[in-house]
């Protein structure tokens, strides 16, 4: 694992070098998918069955988050 920020800015850049100049780095047949979530949810369950439901939902460029109830 690279705990340096510099570390992992210098690997990204290597990888990103690799790729533009060798065309059979990545399969032709693979696949790339962009997510844009309107929403997420998160879940947390405590032992005293007191869980906790977040979501967070976009509202123009920001998210705001909810409590939900379980």
């Amino acid at each position: 694992m690279l705990a340096d920020p510099a570390l992992l800015d210098a690997e990204l850049d290597r990888a990103r070098r690799r790729l533009a100049h060798d065309d059979r780095a990545v399969d032709e047949t693979h696949t790339i998918y962009t997510v844009r979530p309107k929403s997420v949810e998160f879940w947390q369950g405590e032992e005293e069955r007191r869980h906790i439901r977040l979501r967070y939902r976009r509202a123009g460029d920001e998210w705001v988050r909810d409590r939900l109830w379980p």
